[in-house]
């Protein structure tokens, strides 16, 4: 299918509200449908993300992660275990030069230990040691020795806040020291949380750092973001991964950079030491995920069974968290479903601590925008004048552009720029466009079988449809070949058939006579009577348009020869035609009054190829054509025929008869048109003697009546001969 829409402004004008709906879909803050792009969104960062999935040759060089896994759980204890036990593994982390250990576990109730009743220690019997003994395991002794070994090491402990208010308590600690430039703390846009669970004071104490172990998923669930910042009870807060990684760099503060918009204020990111840390307006990172395996791991009951290499720990960043599944710490992510926690905030101090965090700059939806006008115009220009296959192939030219260009700054610059909307328009644009075009070349299809399948050969009119740019019906005038074919004698048959019987004749030499015109490309023009008017080199150009209608021609003979058979079995009068065949300038085009057009050419080339035709019945041959369709006709063979003047032209015409093609013609008849040239030549020449001779030798090489005319003609010029700058011409006073 091709079709130029060219002005069609319907086409175009409803190409122009999809973009504008497209940007409207990107700019709006509407909750329903700004919560269906970002839905979109989501999943084209999700397939992008797992597309273009980052891998580790080796696991990251300073994050350990030491897991609670299932098998922990069989050979130390189902969750919580004793704070003695975790205080083992404090301490045996610190020995082997553990940098940082962080928790992602939350220390919020005071350990119960056994209830011994108050008089069995005051008891004089009980041995001192005893009494000891079992005083340490009363209380909140356990608790105790977890922080004396917590102060042993750099430690963060995480914390939870949640938006219940009713649930609060009270930090018994101060958060680390934040910079915020001539930016009021109370002014940046991070989130609020009322409610909070800290760890208990006795280890929160004993601990360097504390941050949130808070992730607020997106709408669908899913954490693809953090916040780094959390505001509770107006002060800020970091994040787990952001205070280990300021513990590990031994960084004092963290500072905060923000700017003034005309919406409010903004963060711009954080620098932390000398690292600079992207963040959107609201402090959210988002997080680098990789995969699991891109991260060294200890099961924690290595460490308490001492099976552990200590030169793993040895100035390393430790996270400790669950990874069995019995724990519930599993969250789904955009890598897989259920992420255990403690690897998602080892993904995101990779990205601290490397400077390789994600970014989705806050100007997105305004480029977006600006990307989906370009889209809109450059679709709009180009969409009507491509056809389908060229349309489509430039659309997933422009989505090949869009995908790839995103893809290669997420893997060389970490932009994550939005997708789903470009693509969503592109999409809608493209399919606007082809069905609006396949509807526009459907309809010109019909129409076009409307207005010519009834005279021109479906191949052309197909070729019409395809490339409409290629023709048109206006009037000009051009070089063609016209066609005329006539039954001889068909006065006289007419006579002798009813009016049922010749309706049937000429029915059934129309329909095979067109058919063989269709099969060479040629158009009807008309039926008069019992004669075919056709022309080829209209409406669809034709570079071989005399050769075509010289074969057509000779095709309709022999087809009029398989007609004659079948009559002579139905006892019908046999019938032969002549053609006339001419090619010269004529005026083409859509023609008539405003009651009847039709598509028609006029000319006196085309005269004259109706003179041509009725010079078959003096020549006694079937097809006679003009010089200039004898030229142009190449690779056939001609025999001259006569050089006559036709009635109401002055100038004399050269007619021949096709032969037909040189490989296809024995030896024999290319002897015989040797000698009929030589004829001619000596009769143009009025050498009369010799060409009565060779005339003479010429019997039965050439049609009857064309020998019994130059024999006429010989004797009245041996009666009349011509004058000295005769041209061999006779003149043809009848049509």
């Amino acid at each position: 299918m091709s079709r130029r829409f060219g002005n069609s402004l319907l086409v175009r004008g409803i190409g122009l509200l999809i973009a504008l709906a497209g940007l409207w879909f990107q700019l709006t803050d509407q909750p329903g449908i700004a919560g269906l792009r970002d839905r979109l969104e989501h999943l084209a960062y999700d397939l992008r993300l797992n597309l273009a999935l980052p891998g580790r040759a080796a696991p990251h060089p300073d994050i350990l992660v030491v897991t609670v896994d299932e098998e922990s759980l069989q050979r130390v204890g189902q969750w919580p275990w004793p704070r003695d036990r975790i205080a083992q593994l404090v301490r045996r982390l610190a020995e082997a030069g553990a940098a940082v250990l962080a928790f992602d576990f939350l220390f919020s109730e005071p350990e119960q230990g056994p209830r011994i009743p108050p008089g069995l220690l005051r008891d004089p019997r009980l041995p001192e040691d005893l009494r000891h003994a079992l005083a340490s395991t009363a209380g909140h002794a356990g608790d105790a020795r977890l922080a004396e070994a917590l102060a042993g090491l750099d430690a963060v402990l995480g914390f939870i806040l949640h938006p219940q208010s009713r649930i609060a308590s009270a930090p018994p600690f101060a958060p680390p020291e934040f910079e915020t430039g001539d930016m009021p703390a109370d002014l940046l846009p991070v989130p609020e949380l009322p409610g909070a669970a800290f760890n208990l004071p006795v280890l929160s104490r004993a601990a360097r750092g504390h941050g949130f172990l808070s992730v607020l998923p997106d709408e669908d669930g899913v954490i693809r973001r953090v916040p780094l910042l959390i505001r509770h009870a107006g002060r800020l807060y970091p994040s787990l991964a952001l205070e280990t990684a300021r513990t590990f760099l031994l960084a004092d503060r963290i500072r905060i950079e923000s700017a003034r918009t005309a919406s409010g204020p903004v963060i711009t990111g954080l620098r932390l030491a000398d690292r600079w840390i992207p963040t959107d307006a609201r402090g959210f990172a988002l997080v680098p995920f990789h995969r699991q395996g891109n991260f060294r791991r200890i099961p924690a009951w290595r460490v308490l069974s001492d099976e552990f290499d200590p030169a793993e720990v040895e100035g390393r960043i430790l996270l400790l968290g669950a990874t069995a599944l019995a724990l519930s710490d599993l969250r789904p992510t955009p890598v897989h479903s259920a992420l255990p926690g403690v690897l998602i905030h080892a993904s995101l101090l990779a990205g601290l601590l490397e400077g390789s965090l994600p970014v989705s700059p806050d100007w997105i939806h305004g480029a977006n925008g600006a990307l989906i006008v370009l889209l809109g115009l450059l679709l709009i220009w180009l969409g009507p004048r491509l056809s389908a296959p060229m349309l489509i192939t430039t659309a997933l030219g422009l989505l090949a552009l869009l995908v790839g260009g995103n893809l290669w700054l997420w893997r060389t610059h970490g932009l994550a720029l939005a997708m789903a909307t470009p693509v969503l328009v592109l999409g809608l644009l493209t399919g606007w466009f082809a069905v609006a075009g396949f509807a526009q070349a459907t309809s010109a299809r019909r129409r076009l079988q409307d207005a010519f399948g009834q005279y021109v050969p479906p191949q052309i009119v197909e070729r019409m449809a395809e490339a409409p740019e290629a023709w048109h019906d206006r009037g000009e005038t051009r070089e063609m070949t016209v066609l005329f074919a006539d039954i001889r004698g068909f006065t006289t048959l007419s006579e002798t058939l009813s009016a049922g019987e010749l309706r049937d004749l000429l029915n059934r030499f129309f329909t095979p006579m067109t058919r063989v015109l269709f099969e060479h490309g040629a158009t009807i023009d008309k039926y008069v009577g019992d004669m075919i008017m056709a022309f080829c080199d209209a409406p669809m150009d034709d570079a071989d348009d005399a050769r075509h209608a010289v074969e057509a021609a000779l095709a309709m003979r022999r087809e009029m020869q398989r007609i004659n058979t079948l009559f002579a079995r139905e006892g019908l009068p046999a019938l032969r035609i002549g053609i006339g065949i001419n090619t010269g300038p004529m005026h083409v085009g859509d023609m008539g009054s405003e009651f009847r057009r039709a598509y028609t050419v006029l000319g006196d080339s085309v005269n004259l190829g109706s003179r041509l035709e009725g010079l078959t019945r003096l020549y006694g041959v079937d097809i006679v054509v003009g010089p200039a369709t004898a030229e142009a006709a190449t690779g056939m063979i001609f025999r001259p025929l006569d050089r006559i003047r036709v009635k109401g032209r002055h100038q004399a015409v050269d007619v021949f008869e096709p032969l037909g093609y040189r490989d296809a013609i024995d030896s024999g008849t290319l002897l015989a048109l040797r000698e009929w040239e030589a004829f001619l030549d000596c009769f143009r020449a009025a050498r009369l003697q010799e060409a009565r001779e060779r005339l003479v030798a010429l019997s039965g090489t050439v049609p009857l009546p064309l020998q019994a005319l130059y024999r006429e003609r010989l004797e009245i010029l041996r009666q009349s001969p011509p004058p000295p700058d005769w041209d061999g011409a006779f003149e043809r006073n009848v049509k």
